[in-house]
């Protein structure tokens, strides 16, 4: 869709339905496309717990790529993860650094 001679309008309707389909699938990958798709359309507030628990789940898995993507995505709308999830964000980031986490 970057490249495509798409109006914006098109582009963002693009998006919307493929994170649509992606809500429908279960797998982590399809969850983290969907997440990453809502924050281009601008959807912070629908994502932001669920990036958390989707980092979560694919550093426990072992999937530390993924996991960092999910963790980016928090990275880049910090302000606006709530003080209750502002915690597990934090250890998140700890724990894709290598740190222990407390």
């Amino acid at each position: 869709l970057e490249n495509a001679v798409l109006t914006p309008g098109r582009r963002r309707e693009f998006r919307r339905r493929a994170a649509e389909v992606l809500a429908r699938r279960g797998d982590s990958i399809s969850r983290l496309w969907r997440l990453e798709l809502l924050a281009r359309l601008g959807q912070r507030d629908a994502l932001l717990a669920d990036a958390i628990v989707l980092g979560e789940a694919l550093l426990e898995k072992g999937d530390r790529h993924g996991a960092r993507r999910a963790a980016r995505l928090l990275g880049e709308h910090h302000e606006a993860v709530p003080e209750g999830s502002r915690a597990a964000w934090l250890a998140l980031r700890n724990r894709l650094d290598g740190e222990a986490t407390p």
